[in-house]
């Protein structure tokens, strides 16, 4: 059977888990591990509404499985909002 996943928007509720995941990510583009500064950049950008960070859940795990964030931006040519996948992990 396969498994299954769950994708849902972020919020402040999940912040901890998703820094975590975030410094995780960081960790692998060989920066240094900083939970608390992950944590204080996701909470900017969740406060400012910034981006959208979508979080994956599994039912056999406890925490987050992944995440993703998006970065609005506008296409002139299009003359409407897009977004950039920035961060996927």
């Amino acid at each position: 059977m396969p498994a299954t996943i769950t994708v849902a928007s972020a919020d402040h509720a999940d912040l901890d888990d998703v820094a975590l995941l975030f410094d995780a990510y960081r960790r692998f583009y060989r920066q240094p591990s900083d939970i608390e500064g992950a944590r204080r950049f996701l909470q900017a950008r969740m406060d400012a509404d910034e981006s959208a960070i979508l979080v994956a859940r599994m039912p056999e795990h406890d925490g987050p499985v992944g995440f993703t964030q998006l970065y609005p931006f506008f296409s002139s040519v299009r003359m409407r909002g897009l977004w950039v996948l920035n961060d996927l992990f």
